[in-house]
């Protein structure tokens, strides 16, 4: 049976991204890959940084506007997004919902507790720049590393 493995594999189609290193087990996969990862058609027209979603693009410009179009009704502070509001509210409360299975670590953000869980128990570090080999535990703090350290590089190519 092991010695078939590799022409069984061999005849599984595959679909690569021209723009880095990822393969996808169906042309769908890759599609959608593209469109979130590499198809990024809104440009912020202060800074240069591109989004695949027109909403995200209009939530990031409030970080040169300054708008906070969401107040804590308890304290007064704004903030950008709802999300970012219903998760100070635990501020107020002392809440921390949301607990790692495995040994208990308690948080207000369940992303936290999602990037606790993957760095303290797999260290694991499962998206890696092609670049320079350095690893993240979330596809956007790749393409956040991407943008800072390799921006330049085909000018220094």
């Amino acid at each position: 049976d092991q010695e078939d493995a590799p022409s069984i594999l061999a005849t599984v189609e595959t679909f690569s991204c021209l723009n880095c290193t990822s393969v996808f087990s169906s042309w769908d996969f890759l599609d959608k890959h593209r469109k979130t990862v590499h198809g990024r058609p809104h440009v912020c027209s202060t800074c240069g940084q591109s989004f695949a979603l027109r909403r995200t693009l209009r939530t990031h410009q409030r970080t040169h506007t300054g708008e906070r179009p969401y107040v804590c009704p308890q304290c007064g502070k704004g903030f950008v997004t709802k999300s970012d509001l219903n998760r100070h509210n635990h501020v107020h409360t002392g809440a921390k919902p949301h607990h790692c299975g495995l040994c208990g670590f308690r948080s207000s953000c369940l992303s936290d507790v999602r990037k606790h869980e993957v760095v303290v128990h797999t260290k694991e570090y499962p998206h890696t720049c092609v670049l320079c080999g350095k690893g993240f535990i979330k596809p956007s703090y790749l393409r956040g590393h991407v943008a800072k350290q390799h921006a330049n590089r085909e000018e220094q190519e």
